[in-house]
């Protein structure tokens, strides 16, 4: 977040919306968006988490846009970051080596040039082919009885979440390129994030 600030030479209290993306927050309350703003000293912004798994960020970026493009806020701080460490079976060797934590910030304020245009879908029927149980912040916490706490470590259907992410990502293409007006040939840079 600091190094997103300097790079958009932003102060931070003149940020007005704080969004962070993830699905392995340290708490449920206070919200990692509201930890954020306390320690990046941007007392003016609103703050929220927005739990989406693969495309939290994305999802962020999308309602951070919308925000602005209501005319509601004027700036946003957009973060994902995830500690899906945390979530793996380490011996789950197929699924394992797919998954990090990782984090990335960035500014997003109303301008002439920016994002045109963006599609957003869910389908909830899909929901069993890639899961993770809640779970404390802590890994191997050991309670007062000297038992292990049970965990719902992260599962996932790979061959599945591939054909699902095969088949729609050029539904999504298509649908935004149509919500526009414009053929493939139209578009000189593509920026592809796949769930």
């Amino acid at each position: 977040a600091l190094r997103a600030i300097e790079n958009a030479g932003i102060e931070p209290d003149r940020i007005e919306l704080i969004l962070v993306a993830t699905s392995s927050p340290d708490s449920m309350f206070p919200n990692t968006a509201s930890l954020v703003q306390k320690n990046i000293a941007a007392h003016n912004a609103a703050c929220f988490d927005i739990s989406a798994a693969c495309t939290g960020f994305l999802v962020a970026l999308d309602t951070a846009h919308a925000f602005i493009k209501s005319g509601i806020y004027k700036n946003a701080l957009v973060i994902g970051a995830e500690v899906m460490s945390k979530t793996i079976d380490w011996s789950d060797r197929s699924t394992c080596v797919l998954f990090g934590d990782g984090a990335g910030a960035a500014i997003v304020e109303a301008g002439s040039v920016g994002i045109e245009d963006m599609v957003m879908h869910s389908d909830g029927g899909g929901g069993n082919v890639l899961t993770a149980g809640s779970r404390s912040p802590q890994n191997f916490l050991i309670n007062e009885n000297e038992k292990t706490e049970q965990y719902s470590w992260l599962k996932m259907d790979g061959q599945e979440v591939f054909m699902f992410a095969v088949r729609k990502v050029p539904e999504c293409i298509a649908e935004v390129l149509e919500r526009n007006s414009l053929k493939v040939d139209d578009v000189d840079h593509f920026i592809l994030h796949q769930a």
